[in-house]
This record gives structure tokens, sequence and C-alpha cells, in this order.
């Protein structure tokens, strides 16, 4: 993916969490490819005191970096 879909992915978040459209946003956010861009998007909610996307956003960086993890793992024994 690239860097400029990144960046309009990491926009439409942030407009997605200003309208009011929490669950627009985390969904969004799965779709992001690593869970640093997905810690971008915590800070960002959490300027706006969302805190239960917050947490939900977590949730989701916490799982992709989970999954980067098994496939460094996999890398390393391949």
């Amino acid at each position: 993916m690239s860097v400029q879909f990144h960046l309009k992915l990491s926009v439409i978040v942030q407009l997605a969490c200003k309208s009011g459209r929490e669950m627009q946003a985390s969904e969004l956010c799965e779709l992001m490819p690593d869970s640093r861009t997905v810690q971008l998007a915590i800070k960002y909610a959490s300027r706006l005191h969302l805190m239960q996307l917050a947490e939900r956003l977590g949730n989701i960086a916490q799982m992709k970096a989970d999954e980067e993890q098994t496939i460094e793992i996999e890398d390393d024994f391949t």
C-alpha cells in the first residue's frame, strides 16, 4: 500500500471522529496496515476525548501487533 493511501485513510478516520462516527472510524482502522498507524488514530481520538473509541482502537492495534509478531516469527523460520 502506498504512503498516499495511508494518509488518505488517516484523514478519513479523523473526519469520522470529528463527525461522531466512531464505528466507522474503528472499521477504517481495521484497514490500516500496521499497529503504528492505528496508534496515531488512538492519539487523535484521545485528543477529542473519545475514550471509548481510543480503547476500541487499542484492541485493534494489539491485534495488529500480534499479527505482525506472528509474521515476523514465521519469517524467521523460513
